[in-house]
């Protein structure tokens, strides 16, 4: 029995019995109940053959590999059309944009947008804030192609600034558009097609005191249209009835601050089994607000404060979809500079925990505002979200995957398909596509990595030895079987024999692999090495580096795990003794010569020269390298700087020849520089902290006598920046 069939029954047989109680029956109860139980029964087949329903279902596996073949069984019946798409856009992935530029006519501050298709053409309505305007867009069958109408719609009697929310549907093929507008509902009524000039009605009275209405969302639930609104400036919630028809007027019910709004912007419905809940923008301090209706939207909801989730900057748009079981939902943050879509991550569904995730500008996204209601056009997912800075409305499009052996199908038993690529992919069964008994089921399948084996490459082993063939451990997944060409039907052999040896192995679904290896056997190895060395070189050998001649024996196990014998006769040449000198400094004006001492061979210094003798005229490294007998030597040393020195004179003659008219110092490396010149009878005569300056024998402008006086000279090296102080005496000569 179907159950329109139970629903009759059930209802007939609590006629009955309220017959029965109120004595409307004669006849007995039981069989009373009998009759009309088969009067139910007879008028409940009756009508179902007259009115067959339509049980859209498929079956297929949760998991096939890639490449591998999926038979798909259609168990929907008495459908008049079918549908079948096996690459679906993925919600769940990152999406792509564009921005969508209206050629026609000029966006300003687009604020919340609507997307929807009639009679197979597309349309879009922007409320356009900046020019208190409703925009209509035709774009044909192709929402990324430039817009082919435009018509600005106008003021639509009395639409402010702050024109908001906008909601586009079709009730009984009629359609109406609502915008929230300030405390209003404004209704447009386009009759039977889109491309009517709508007429305008605006509901008041239905708001707090101090409304500016923002996100709006309306539904269907239990056959009765119910709205929502938010109150931007008044932080509550609003609810509307429409009754069982949108052309009635709505009626209002303020609902208060549920789930700590804050400066509410748009708003999301989303059912989860029979359960409802609502997801709130607060674009006042970056949260989202999660209300709970329970199974009815007449309910009273409970809500709570989701906080930022970490990355909410003024977020202002959110969206979510529903596909293929899955939640997929998306957040625009508005705030200048920030990372503007975010998608949200539903751990345990609308009701668990929801995270964001950063997925940067798609789509050329300009402070975003507020994103339109999906629209699923063949088998790619749009959304429309408004750039409140900008003049665009960027379009964000979830793309068909193409991985695919075919993209979709009407027949009732669609061919097998196949994947070419892992990963998870929806098939979409829809069932009297466009009728008022349309109806669509969605299921996933995982197409995981084919199955690759790897046994070993071809392979030798010791005779007398086995090698072990195959896995190195079990599986982690189960329900794998094996294989080899020995009968063995283990996940590892012992391979005895030289030969071919493959194994195979078969998933659960199916899929099988298989890999061949070539084993060969190696007898034991026996090996002789003469090794004439240069002096001092080592070489292992007798298991040690050596250094010395003589005749060594080592056992090696090669790679294979085979023994072999090895003996080396080592012996060497004669001693290359190369000696340039020792390590020395160089001053000023100074060189030394270099001698290889070694006859015989080839000579480099370390400027390239060849010769057996290098000259050496300043600080540095030098080296030899020699070439005797094939053999190569070489010796280092180094040459360093002069030391700091300084020199006093011991006498001067201060008579203004020009020479030798100063007693001055003189140095090398010197850095700071202090001299002081005294008499014999210890008077300081003359002071200079400048190497340059030189006593001339004059103190106060008179002429010093020839004598012998003393100094003192304090200073410091600049190579070593040590202090040091000399000091002596000298005679000035008149």
């Amino acid at each position: 029995m179907t159950g329109r069939c139970r629903q009759s029954f059930h209802k007939m047989k609590k006629v009955l019995k309220e017959a029965f109680l109120s004595s409307w029956v004669k006849y007995s109860g039981s069989a009373s109940l009998l009759v009309f139980a088969l009067m139910a029964a007879n008028l409940c087949f009756s009508q179902s053959s007259r009115h067959p329903m339509v049980l859209t279902d498929f079956t297929m596996p949760d998991s096939v590999c890639a490449g591998q073949a999926v038979t798909i069984q259609n168990n929907s019946q008495t459908a008049s059309s079918y549908y079948w798409s096996f690459c679906t856009a993925d919600a769940g992935g990152i999406p792509s944009g564009q921005a969508v530029i209206n050629t026609f006519l000029n966006y300003s501050q687009p604020a919340f947008a609507a997307l929807v298709r009639d009679n197979g053409i597309i349309y879009s309505f922007i409320t356009n804030a900046g020019t208190k305007t409703l925009i209509r867009n035709n774009h044909g069958t192709n929402l990324l192609a430039p817009v082919v109408a435009s018509d600005d719609l106008g003021n639509l009697g009395g639409l402010t600034m702050n024109e908001a929310g906008i909601q586009v549907l079709n009730d009984n093929g009629h359609w109406y558009g609502f915008i929230a507008n300030e405390g209003v509902i404004i209704r447009l009524d386009f009759r039977a097609s889109l491309q009517n000039t709508p007429t305008v009605i605006s509901f008041s009275g239905i708001s707090d005191t101090i409304a500016r209405f923002n996100g709006l969302i309306i539904v269907k639930d239990k056959g009765k249209w119910v709205g929502f609104s938010t109150n931007l400036i008044g932080n509550s919630l609003h609810r509307f009835f429409w009754g069982d028809s949108l052309k009635n007027p709505p009626g209002g019910t303020i609902l208060g601050n549920i789930g700590r709004l804050n400066a509410p912007y748009q708003c999301t419905l989303i059912k989860q089994d029979s359960n409802w809940f609502m997801l709130v923008c607060n674009s006042g301090d970056s949260s989202i607000s999660r209300l709970s209706f329970g199974t009815s939207l007449v309910n009273i909801p409970t809500g709570e404060n989701l906080g930022k989730l970490g990355i909410l900057a003024q977020n202002r748009g959110i969206a979510v979809l529903r596909d293929c079981e899955a939640f997929n939902g998306l957040i625009a943050n508005n705030a200048s500079g920030s990372n503007p879509l975010i998608r949200m991550n539903f751990l345990g569904g609308i009701s668990g925990t929801i995270t964001g995730q950063q997925l940067g500008n798609i789509g050329s996204l300009n402070q975003p505002g507020a994103f339109s209601d999906f629209l699923r056009i063949g088998d790619t997912i749009y959304t429309l979200l408004t750039n409140s800075a900008g003049t665009s409305v960027s379009v964000l499009y979830f793309p068909s995957c193409t991985n695919a052996s075919i993209p979709s199908s009407i027949l009732r038993d669609p061919p097998p398909v196949t994947w070419s690529t892992p990963g998870t992919y929806n098939v979409r069964l829809v069932t009297n596509e466009g009728l008022a008994d349309q109806e669509s089921v969605c299921k996933p399948i995982r197409v995981i990595t084919p199955l690759t084996l790897n046994i070993g490459n071809d392979t030798t082993v010791c005779a007398g030895n086995d090698l072990i063939l195959g896995l190195k451990a079990p599986p982690v997944m189960d329900h794998f079987s094996f294989l080899w060409n020995t009968g063995d039907t283990t996940f590892y052999i012992h391979a005895r024999k030289p030969g071919a040896y493959w194994m195979r192995v078969t998933n659960k679904m199916g899929c099988q692999t298989s890999d061949t290896i070539q084993v060969s056997q190696l007898p034991p190895v026996t090996g002789t090495t003469d090794t004439l060395l240069c002096y001092g070189q080592t070489y292992f050998a007798g298991g040690a580096w050596q250094t010395q001649a003589g005749i060594y024996y080592d056992t090696i196990q090669t790679i294979k795990g085979c023994d072999s014998v090895h003996i080396s006769n080592l012996s060497y040449k004669p001693e290359i003794k190369v000696n340039i000198g020792r390590d020395t400094v160089l001053c000023p004006g100074e060189s030394v010569t270099l001698h290889a001492n070694v006859t015989g061979g080839t000579f480099q210094w370390q400027d390239g020269s060849t010769d057996s003798v290098f000259t050496a005229t300043g600080p540095g490294i030098y080296w030899l390298h020699v070439v005797k007998n094939k053999c190569l030597v070489g010796d280092t040393l180094r040459i360093g700087d002069c030391p700091a020195r300084i020199w006093i004179p011991s006498a001067f003659t201060p008579n203004g020849d020009g020479l030798n008219d100063e007693l001055r110092g003189k140095g090398i490396s010197i850095g700071k520089f202090h001299m002081e010149v005294y008499s014999r009878s210890g008077q300081r005569l003359f002071v200079s902290d400048d190497i340059e300056k030189g006593w001339n024998g004059t103190t106060n402008g008179q002429l010093c006598p020839a004598d012998v006086y003393s100094y003192i000279v304090t200073y410091e090296t600049t190579d070593t920046g040590e202090s040091r102080k000399v000091s002596g005496t000298f005679t000035l000569v008149r």
